[in-house]
C-alpha cells in the first residue's frame, strides 16, 4: 500500500466512526476515491 491509499483508508474509517457509510475505490472515474454517504442522504466525494 502506498501512503495515499493508507490515508484514504484512515479518512474512511474516521468517517465510518461518525456514522457515514464509506466506499473506498482508487479506480473510480473522476477525482473521488472515497465516497461517504450520511444517514441524511447527503454524500461527500473525497479525493
Amino acid at each position: 500500500m502506498s501512503f495515499g491509499t493508507d490515508m484514504e483508508q484512515y479518512v474512511a474509517q474516521s468517517l465510518r466512526g461518525r456514522g457515514a457509510e464509506c466506499n473506498v475505490n482508487t479506480r473510480h472515474q473522476g477525482a473521488a476515491d472515497v465516497i461517504a454517504t450520511w444517514p441524511t442522504g447527503r454524500s461527500w466525494r473525497i479525493r
